[in-house]
């Protein structure tokens, strides 16, 4: 925003950090650039209230005043919607019948199922169930295991492979590309990588110039990115807070210790969004 013309600091910061982006990753390509006040903003992929047969919205409200400072909350059809024009942009410049398009874990099948049946034409389609490993001290993510492996490899054995899409909700650490890279280490393959969210690589990357988490891809597709003021925003998805599993479970219980001020609203509305939704 501007005040009687003149840039504000905030203005000035976003286009340093846009400068910087194209300079140190021309491979990625974005819509909009999100510069959060981790300190009192959160980051939510609204990716339940397309499933649930009524109206959500009231309990959706109810459930974000119940936490500390604002949440941001983005509907994924309308994300998905962004993210399906980028993508047919890139199937028609590479040949479909060579590539493979990799789905890993709950997120990644979300936008599959959201995304145009004939977006992809010609390519193969692989889903590839993820697991992150968390460390139960700090909580952090310490990698992801890719399960299917040896499947997918039997699918892959058929095809000449020139280009491999990776095709997930948010890249955040950049664990899962490595990885699939690191699984599946084709010679003279293309990488790329679409998601709906991405953290910016600028901090990601960090003061130690550690790895992106992004080398070794030719280009990477995000409609968001997002950088923190002054630390990581949290993102989260609504289907994994509100969800029933052991894995949504922790996830919820963190959340609450860490973001919500009222506990008794927060989780009477999980528990209301768990009967109006199907998981």
């Amino acid at each position: 925003m501007f005040k009687d013309g003149n840039p504000t600091g905030l203005d000035v910061l976003k286009a340093d950090v846009e400068t910087r982006l194209g300079r140190d990753f021309p491979s990625l390509y974005i819509d909009k650039l999100m510069l959060i006040d981790n300190k009192s903003t959160r980051l939510v992929i609204d990716d339940i209230s397309y499933r649930a047969d009524v109206s959500i919205d009231e309990a959706l409200e109810f459930l974000f005043l119940s936490c500390q400072g604002d949440v941001q909350a983005f509907d994924v059809k309308d994300l998905v919607q962004g993210l399906a024009t980028r993508m047919e942009t890139l199937l028609r410049v590479v040949n479909q019948r060579k590539t493979v398009v990799f789905f890993p874990g709950n997120g990644a099948e979300t936008i599959r199922k959201l995304l145009p049946e004939d977006i992809f034409g010609n390519a193969t389609i692989v889903s590839l169930p993820a697991e992150r490993r968390i460390n139960t001290k700090t909580k952090a993510v310490e990698g992801v295991t890719i399960l299917n492996v040896t499947q997918a490899r039997k699918v892959l054995s058929g095809i000449t492979v020139e280009s491999i899409i990776v095709v997930d909700d948010a890249i955040v650490t950049g664990s899962t590309l490595t990885v699939l890279r690191n699984t599946f280490p084709y010679r003279k393959v293309k990488w790329y990588a679409v998601s709906l969210f991405m953290l910016s690589p600028l901090q990601n990357r960090g003061q130690a110039q550690k790895p992106s988490g992004i080398e070794g891809y030719d280009s990477i597709i995000a409609p968001v990115v997002y950088q923190g003021m002054s630390g990581i925003p949290p993102l989260n998805s609504l289907s994994t807070l509100v969800g029933t599993s052991e894995k949504s479970r922790r996830v919820r219980d963190r959340y609450v210790a860490d973001f919500v001020a009222d506990q008794a609203i927060f989780m009477e509305t999980i528990k209301q969004l768990q009967q109006s939704v199907t998981l």
